[in-house]
């Protein structure tokens, strides 16, 4: 199965490529329901598509980036009330596609959710490989990359 099809682009090059793949392929490999992850970013796409979202951007415009977790969804801004994934989004809300395999093998349960968040940008990269024991509810750390998470 290939991974979630994001711009992947702008920035594969700062990740490792071995890292990854094998992120991209434990995360496949333990979702129980694959065909549901897919189609909740079809939803996305349409929403999109039809200009109820978009990516979000900073104050000058620039658009900010992609949530730093693998698969490293972009961080989207609500431009029209619209449901995604059963979940009511209003207007100029900020969200991420969160697909989260890191902690299946200590007994926690797959994750897929639209996250709702006030997004900072951090230095940090994370594989959320379930074998590296790598978690995405760290601290955050301020710089000038294109990586975000979320504000508790």
């Amino acid at each position: 199965m290939e991974p979630l099809p994001l711009e992947r682009s702008s920035f594969l090059a700062r990740v490792s490529q071995t890292q990854w793949r094998e992120a991209i392929e434990e995360l496949w490999k333990h979702d129980p329901d694959p065909d549901q992850t897919l189609a909740i970013q079809t939803e996305i796409n349409a929403a999109f598509n039809r200009g109820d979202i978009a990516y979000a951007t900073d104050r000058s415009g620039k658009r900010i980036g992609y949530f730093y977790c693998c698969p490293w969804s972009p961080i989207y801004v609500v431009k029209s009330p619209v449901t995604i994934a059963g979940q009511r989004l209003r207007t100029l809300q900020e969200f991420t596609f969160v697909v989260d395999a890191d902690e299946v093998l200590e007994g926690r349960e797959f994750e897929r959710k639209t996250l709702v968040a006030s997004f900072q940008p951090t230095s940090e990269i994370g594989y959320c490989n379930p074998h590296e024991g790598r978690h995405h509810w760290g601290s955050f750390k301020c710089s000038a990359t294109s990586w975000y998470k979320f504000m508790t």
